[in-house]
């Protein structure tokens, strides 16, 4: 399963990791989200 995040500060930017289910990966993929930046949508795949 991949967890997609969509970030932005003013550009919007993809970020991705892989995880065994939901309450993994939304840890992961908050943990690589810059500083000053907002998460704006996840996709999972």
């Amino acid at each position: 399963m991949q967890i997609t995040g969509i970030i932005r500060p003013s550009e919007t930017r993809e970020i991705t990791v892989e995880a065994e289910d939901y309450e993994d990966g939304r840890p992961k993929l908050e943990a690589q989200i810059p500083e000053g930046w907002q998460l704006i949508q996840i996709k999972i795949s």
